[in-house]
């Protein structure tokens, strides 16, 4: 037939106007619903137009997790939109599962004021918290009729939305090629079938993530933020409620390649007990720590924060935020014992570390704060101790007064702040034995692959782990006055320019009131300051409904007027989000917490960082590199990271090494169990 541009001839014409009409809803007939399958990560917004392809090839390791995405979009709105696994087969009577293909629905939220680090971004709805379908501990089904359910699901019409399939390959799992089949259905419409391929590689993925992450414990911010409004589900949790949220928390983090730091059934922390020179851990808290490492495999354990060292430890800082007089040896035996005891545990393949302080900002040399004092007075006894002192900072401060060279054994970076100075910098630090890591949040309006290429640029930097902002719910990111992170991405939600610009503050405490100026209440305030020295001052903000109290002991000179400013951050501190069993705007279906898309663009990444290291142990470091150069690199001229944004080409990249790697170990039986040992990570299991 010739090809004719006629009305009647036209399939687009006919789906626009006669089923979307409804001219034939009398006899059931509805518009047919467009459904695609992608793979690699990626990110697709409410608006994006219908794609092809219901075809999904992937290969994976045993031990290994990763997921491919299903994305459905109608003209009408669809009913009961469900998905429905299969076990995969081999042909061969071996199987993967049902089981282990586990499901979410992507919860969408709206971006309406861009990230201050993102101003070329995209307004509008991202796919971002991941609502499973079953219970994270016992695997069993999610009843119906949370607020939040994954499935079934209406779809609505002229969205394109989200769904997740995670396929696990279980250790025991044979090599080999499997198929299987998913089910789509839904109410008057055809059932979609997407056709499933995995390869099954000839080794297996270890069980201790050899790139360290330290994304902090949600538990424990659910704990201490449960009293604010729209936590009071978790405010009514008894002790057996908040151990579900520690034992969800810590599988849900585990199952994402990061650092469980909860122990089971208890708090973070491994603190020592007694007083003065006399401390010791106790055998309860060894055993706990034992038990917790054996069931989640962090690769970063946080024994102690700040708080742990001094308030509950050996006694507050003092005024300037230094080491009390008389402490030094109190310090010492306390940190002593805190060796004695990890030792005891004898988990080694575990990295302990004290985080001692949180950007302990160098602007000037004249000015050391409190936060500067408490590093270069606390720092060095931690220093000289077997735990590692972990400090977050944009740069690092060697110079003047305020270097904190001796001070800090691993420094966490922004990769916003490097410059050529600062990467020579870091290149004398880890010469001096110091580590260098990467400070890895993940913001919901940049650049999904972002996640992933952060733990590229530390392969290609010899960056040893990755540090990120508290993982659910942060001290300064709470949502006050019905702020709701399931339907308010944005933390910083009104900022003092918008309510009237430049505030002047002088030296000293200072007391500043403010209110919206549209009449909205303030949601989640998070204040800096901004002046012409650099000076820094603490700062505190209240926020009760429309209006709001600032009180900062700012630093500068008695006339220097100060900027209060607010950065907006969409999904800061916000790579999990928390879940409620009782009915609620979070409620799911259990206390804890969900993933996000981004907590998944993570773990690739991390994952991916397996790869490149069980790669290095078989010689074929050359082979890493030049995949890791050639997307990503240090554009010189612009001080900045660039990295191809090719999604497809970081898939290829990984199934590149993992074909390398089942080759090389054929040829060198150097595999064992999945952990590190001797300075070597061996892989879980072996070669079957």
């Amino acid at each position: 037939m010739t090809a004719t541009n006629k009305w009647w001839f036209r399939s687009d014409w006919w789906k626009a106007h006669w089923f979307k009409s409804g001219w034939f809803t009398g006899v059931g007939v509805t518009a047919p619903m467009d459904v695609w399958a992608a793979t690699g990560t990626k990110r697709s917004l409410r608006t994006e137009a219908a794609g092809s392809g219901t075809t999904v090839t992937m290969k994976q390791a045993r031990h290994e997790s990763r997921a491919f995405q299903i994305l459905a979009r109608a003209d009408g709105e669809v009913a009961n939109f469900d998905i429905a696994t299969a076990a995969l087969s081999d042909g061969a009577g071996n199987t993967i599962a049902a089981t282990n293909l586990h499901v979410y629905r992507g919860h969408q939220r709206e971006v309406t004021q861009l990230s201050y680090s993102n101003p070329e971004g995209t307004l509008g709805w991202y796919p971002d918290g991941l609502l499973p379908t079953v219970f994270p501990d016992t695997g069993e089904a999610i009843p119906a009729g949370a607020t939040h359910q994954a499935l079934p699901y209406t779809l609505p019409a002229d969205e394109t939305h989200t769904f997740v399939v995670d396929v696990h390959v279980p250790k025991a799992t044979v090599a080999g090629d499997y198929t299987g089949t998913i089910t789509l259905s839904a109410d008057d419409q055809d059932d979609v079938e997407i056709a499933v391929s995995l390869h099954v590689w000839n080794w297996t993925h270890p069980d201790t993530t050899s790139l360290r992450t330290s994304f902090s414990g949600p538990a424990d911010a659910l704990r201490r933020w449960k009293d604010l409004p729209g936590m009071e589900a978790f405010a009514a949790l008894d002790a057996d409620g908040w151990a579900g949220v520690v034992d969800n928390t810590n599988i849900v983090m585990a199952n994402f390649g990061l650092s469980a730091m909860v122990k089971e059934h208890g708090a973070s922390g491994f603190y020592p007990e007694g007083s003065e020179t006399t401390w010791e851990v106790s055998a309860e808290e060894i055993t706990a720590l034992q038990t917790h490492i054996d069931a989640y495999n962090p690769s970063v354990y946080e024994v102690s924060g700040k708080a742990g060292i001094s308030t509950y430890g050996v006694g507050a800082p003092d005024a300037d935020g230094g080491l009390p007089a008389g402490k030094e040896d109190d310090l010492t035996a306390y940190l002593a014992a805190m060796d004695a005891g990890i030792a005891a545990v004898d988990r080694p393949d575990v990295l302990y570390t004290i985080f001692l302080e949180d950007e302990p900002w160098d602007y000037d040399d004249d000015v050391v704060g409190p936060r500067n004092m408490f590093v270069l007075e606390w720092g060095p006894s931690v220093y000289a101790a077997a735990v590692e002192c972990l400090v977050a900072t944009t740069v690092v401060p060697t110079h003047g007064e305020k270097s904190m060279v001796g001070c800090i054994n691993t420094w966490a970076l922004s990769l916003s702040m490097q410059n050529p100075a600062e990467k020579a910098e870091q290149d004398v630090r880890r010469a001096a034995g110091d580590k260098i890591w990467l400070y890895g949040g993940a913001l919901l309006d940049e650049d999904i692959l972002y996640g992933r290429v952060k733990a590229w640029i530390c392969r290609h930097e010899d960056m040893a782990g990755m540090l990120g902002g508290g993982s659910s719910i942060d001290s300064n990111a709470v949502y006050i006055a019905g702020g709701d992170p399931w339907t308010q991405p944005v933390n910083d939600i009104r900022t003092l320019v918008q309510l009237g610009g430049t505030v002047e503050v002088h030296k000293g405490d200072r007391t500043i009131e403010f209110s919206s100026s549209d009449g909205a209440d303030l949601i989640g305030l998070h204040i800096g300051i901004l002046d012409t020295t650099g000076a820094k001052g603490t700062y505190g903000v209240t926020v009760d409904g429309t209006t709001g109290t600032l009180t900062t002991d700012y630093q500068g000179e008695d006339d220097d007027e100060a900027s209060f400013y607010c950065y907006v951050f969409n999904g800061s501190c916000q790579l999990f989000l928390p879940c409620t069993e009782a009915a609620g705007p979070a409620q799911v279906g259990f206390n804890g917490m969900i993933p996000t898309l981004r907590a998944l663009a993570v773990r690739d990444g991390v994952y991916d960082y397996n790869y490149f290291y069980l790669a290095n142990v078989l010689g074929l470091g050359d082979e890493v590199d030049a995949l890791v150069n050639a997307l990503v690199e240090w554009d010189e001229e612009e001080e900045e990271w660039t990295w191809d944004d090719d999604a497809d080409l970081y898939e290829t990249a990984r199934e590149t090494l993992g074909d390398a790697i089942e080759t090389a170990s054929l040829k060198a039986l150097v595999f064992d169990q999945g952990h590190l040992t001797g300075g070597m990570m061996a892989m879980a299991g072996g070669l079957a």
